[in-house]
């Protein structure tokens, strides 16, 4: 009796295991790796929603000016060149909605029109990781950040090693 509880919970806590780390598979780099790869490119901070990241410098970025809400990260120059990260800042700190909460609120819910998604950290942060949305005709990768007084969505179109490389350098402060 004792030898199969033992591996019940076993079994159990290996599948939650597999299902948190399906985000760190496709997405995590080790700490090594992102050092590495982030010597000598940009240092964009915003000081409004207190988050900062690397960006490479053959990449193109723009924000939408002092209230810090939305990032634009582009493959090259901005003109003409596809969308490669976009991240919007949501203030969150008189409602304190939780992401469920914040999804209700949106013209699309992601977590109740069947979109597939898991967990996932992020700069120390969990969040949802939404799959394969479509956003105007784009397949997208969403993941969305609860950080209590604000919320932050992180649109992702494409997968280059870049792109893992500037999720992973991503941290927040001022909490």
């Amino acid at each position: 009796m004792v030898i199969s509880m033992i591996f019940v919970v076993g079994l159990l806590l290996t599948g939650c295991e597999s299902v948190r780390n399906l985000g760190e598979e496709s997405l995590h780099l080790s700490q090594s790796t992102v050092k590495g790869s982030v010597r000598g490119w940009v240092v964009y901070t915003n000081p409004a929603y207190r988050y900062e990241l690397r960006i490479p410098k053959d990449r193109a970025y723009g924000d939408s000016g002092e209230d810090g809400k939305e990032l634009y990260v582009y493959d090259g120059a901005v003109d003409g060149s596809q969308l490669a990260m976009k991240i919007t800042s949501t203030s969150n700190w008189k409602e304190g909605h939780s992401l469920e909460d914040f999804y209700q609120n949106q013209y699309v819910n992601y977590l109740e029109n069947g979109s597939e998604y898991s967990d996932i950290e992020i700069g120390g942060k969990s969040g949802k990781w939404f799959h394969d949305i479509d956003v105007v005709g784009h397949t997208a990768q969403i993941i969305a950040l609860d950080l209590s007084d604000r919320i932050i969505e992180i649109e992702l179109y494409g997968m280059e090693q870049k792109d893992k490389v500037m999720l992973n350098s991503l941290s927040f402060y001022g909490e």
